[in-house]
């Protein structure tokens, strides 16, 4: 009997399992009208895994920390979980290349725009995005072929010939930059962009005017773009309209808090002004908040130098130096006003740790001589004039579509729409004894 029942149970349990496999097997086996299966697959989202908006956010918060590496991360996951929607994918990548730019990686802005260009040729926005991060890597010749590889694409779409017109500037070819530009705008009125651009390349060719005009109609596109209201400002400044200037330039830091380029040109504006101090704060903005701009660093090396600090100047000359692409003018304060060589400015860009290089101590000579009442050193041999302060005079800018013209050093104009990592060869500086940094 007890054999008897011990079967009873064990076929019980074996018929129960039978059953539940035969009716798991009917869940995840639908007949199709082919006759064939096709597997449904039920998969729940794990409630810890961030979606693509939240890792943006997330971004935009590490970015604004200082995190470039982490906020580098979440620009790139939440672009892979995006993959489902393509404006959303897009919209984000728009926004990491950006990031990119403006932290000063424009090599890894270059690849990761590369990736989709590469991945969608015939899609108009991903030859722009492509021609915009080699822009603001400096390589408007590559750029160049980008944009004519757009144009030819869709002879209609504005982005082409803003690309174009960009990259001629920064080839100082420019009348026919212009002249493109102005295509841009008759096809798109609209957009702040373009005007922004057109404006910077007519600032840059000395009609701030006109200039001023584009970037009035930018700002009457895009009332909330920081970089509208920074150009406007630094226009009205050229203009010697210096309250107006500030007003706007203010704006711009109240729209953007950490926009270094705005702090920049307010820094150029109060040494316009000769209020030295708060000129002085105001470039100390600017590097801190765009750390990577070896033009900023200058600009602080520069109002240190006039106020006599030298070893601070000397700082900020190196850390320009030392960025990537260096500040040519920074060369050439550390080696005295004089055409650096690998001596004086090794190719890493940092000094020799166990010397110290001739304009290092040029520098520091100045104030020892004074206190003394020595003569004080001569910046070149048979010259007679003191190494004292080099008027900071840099050329037009070979890759930035303006300038700013007024005082402190010519830092040429505004980034190319959407870089701020602007640099130009510059012409060897005089020296002189005036407390003011003037571009010409």
């Amino acid at each position: 009997m007890a054999w008897t029942t011990r079967f009873r149970y064990l076929h019980g349990m074996f018929t129960v399992m039978f059953r539940l496999a035969v009716a798991g097997a009917l869940l995840v086996a639908v007949p199709t009208c082919s006759g064939g299966e096709t597997i449904v697959k039920t998969v729940k989202r794990d409630p810890k895994q961030k979606t693509a908006k939240q890792l943006v956010t997330e971004a935009r918060d590490q970015a604004n920390a200082g995190k470039l590496d982490q906020a580098d991360r979440s620009y790139g996951e939440a672009y892979a979980n995006a993959a489902e929607s393509p404006k959303l994918a897009w919209e984000i990548l728009q926004e990491w290349v950006d990031f990119l730019i403006h932290a000063g990686r424009t090599g890894r802005a270059v690849a990761v725009a590369k990736q989709y260009y590469g991945d969608n040729p015939a899609e108009g926005k991903g030859y722009a995005l492509y021609a915009d991060a080699l822009l603001a890597a400096n390589k408007p010749q590559e750029a160049l072929g980008k944009a004519d590889e757009l144009v030819q694409l869709s002879p209609d779409d504005p982005r082409g010939y803003d690309c174009k017109g960009r990259a001629l500037v920064m080839l100082e070819r420019m009348d026919e930059g212009v002249e493109v530009l102005r295509k841009a705008v008759q096809l798109d009125a609209s957009n702040a962009k373009y005007h922004m651009a057109l404006g910077s390349a007519l600032h840059q060719m000395g009609d701030v005017n006109k200039a001023a005009l584009e970037f009035r109609s930018a700002l009457k596109n895009a009332p909330d773009d920081p970089e509208a209201h920074v150009l406007l400002g630094m226009a009205l400044r050229d203009q010697s309209e210096f309250e107006e200037s500030k007003t706007y330039l203010d704006k711009a830091i109240e729209l953007d808090p950490r926009n270094g380029r705005a702090y920049f040109e307010l820094g150029v504006l109060y040494n316009k002004q000769l209020k030295q101090a708060e000129a002085q704060a105001a470039f100390g903005n600017a590097v801190k908040y765009a750390p990577n701009e070896s033009r900023f660093w200058y600009a602080y090396g520069e109002i240190y130098r006039v106020q006599d600090q030298f070893d601070d100047a000397i700082r900020a000359y190196r850390r320009s130096v030392e960025l990537e692409p260096p500040f040519p003018k920074a060369m050439g304060k550390l080696g005295g006003a004089q055409e650096p060589d690998e001596l004086l400015v090794p190719r890493q860009g940092q000094c020799r740790p166990e010397e110290e290089p001739p304009g290092d101590r040029r520098l520091r000579a100045v104030p020892q001589a004074r206190a003394q009442g020595r003569p004080q050193p001569r910046a070149r041999q048979g010259s007679d004039q003191p190494a004292q302060a080099p008027v900071a005079r840099v050329a037009r800018a070979a890759r930035c579509p303006a300038r700013t013209a007024g005082t402190a050093v010519r830092h040429d104009g505004p980034p190319v729409a959407g870089s701020w990592n602007c640099w130009q060869p510059a012409r060897r500086s005089r020296w002189t004894s005036r407390p003011r940094i003037r571009y010409r």
